[in-house]
């Protein structure tokens, strides 16, 4: 069973993440392993552990992909895949999916418009033009009616979207994928319940019996951001 809840927290050149399986913090970029003392490890750690080891007891081999929560870019996430924050008629305007757009060339949108309009909860993928991406995934938590009135993000549509981007990864056997805040822009959507929907379709889909991804990055743009998605993975 692998279920590592990974945090990264801001450092000078180096990233760390949390192992909750070994109980220590791992410097990526130096490569080197240093266990902290016991006054970071929280009783959330430890419950996690012990919640994995219940699993094992009842006999469940699932695998859980690893969940990251990350704070900068997307469109310079070290994945496979990278999400964009879409509407139903997948034009890209402002926010992650304009960011996406300029920092890999209009044929991205161009490539998402021609598959669209597609229901809200849906997601298409195409190509990541000059990113250096496998693809970029199109999930549609909000988006417009016949009569061009919003179609506002809820828990159940950024569900949906997320399970729909992940099935995308499962199909192109996409090992590691970037998401951002689905429904949080435009879609006015609070966090809190963001974090909790996306985290759970992540854990469900897991739980269909599904391989990929084998990695799951939440990329927010700052640390107010980044609590709800943390809380959520250690919950």
């Amino acid at each position: 069973l692998v279920n590592a809840y990974v945090i990264h927290r801001p450092l000078p050149r180096e990233r760390v993440r949390f192992d909750t399986g070994s109980g220590e913090y791992v410097h990526q970029h130096t490569a080197t392993v240093q266990a902290r003392s016991s006054q970071w490890k929280t009783p959330r750690y430890a419950s996690c552990r012990e919640r994995s080891q219940s699993k094992q007891d009842r006999g469940c081999t699932m695998a859980q992909p690893r969940i990251e929560v990350q704070i900068g870019d997307i469109t310079a996430a070290d994945t496979e895949a990278i999400v964009n924050a879409a509407n139903n008629r997948l034009f890209m305007g402002s926010g992650v999916a304009g960011a996406i757009k300029r920092a890999g060339g209009e044929e991205i949108e161009r490539e998402a418009v021609a598959q669209g309009p597609i229901a809200v909860g849906e997601a298409v993928v195409t190509g990541a033009g000059r990113l250096p991406h496998k693809a970029v995934i199109h999930a549609a938590a909000m988006g417009y009616d016949e009569h061009g009135r919003m179609i506002p993000a809820t828990r159940e549509t950024v569900y949906a979207a997320t399970r729909a981007a992940l099935a995308r990864c499962q199909e192109r056997q996409l090992r590691s994928v970037a998401f951002p805040a689905l429904g949080t822009g435009v879609g006015g959507l609070d966090l809190d319940t963001c974090a909790q929907a996306m985290v759970q379709a992540v854990r469900d889909h897991a739980a269909s019996g599904a391989q990929f991804p084998e990695r799951v990055v939440f990329v927010l743009r700052n640390e107010e951001a980044a609590q709800p998605f943390r809380r959520a993975a250690l919950a």
